[in-house]
């Protein structure tokens, strides 16, 4: 079995202020991010470069969040890329992100 370092892609992406910030940066910016809007930021600034560990924990810290209606579309979008990442999920990223979503009652 992989260790999650080894299954993180290591391509730069976009920040929102516009610098770059590799797989594991991105993960630790999204572990560290203060609350809904600022998770949704970060997805929306790195949605093309997410991979399924991202996905696993936006979902983990949103299911932990208030979610509003007013983030109706920015959540949506978060599912059909999520939808996009489960072929590449295991066990635990899968938990994840359903207890997230389970969270949010969506």
């Amino acid at each position: 079995q992989q260790s999650s370092d080894a299954r993180i892609r290591v391509e730069p992406s976009r920040s929102a202020a516009g610098g770059q910030c590799n797989a594991k940066q991105l993960n630790n910016r999204i572990s560290n991010a203060s609350g809904t809007e600022e998770l949704l930021t970060l997805f929306a600034a790195h949605s093309a470069s997410l991979n399924h560990i991202h996905a696993a924990n936006l979902w983990n810290k949103l299911g932990k969040q208030r979610v509003e209606r007013r983030h109706e579309e920015q959540l949506e979008r978060l599912v059909k890329r999520t939808l996009e990442l489960i072929p590449s999920c295991e066990a635990r990223e899968l938990a994840n992100i359903a207890h997230g979503v389970a969270r949010c009652r969506l």
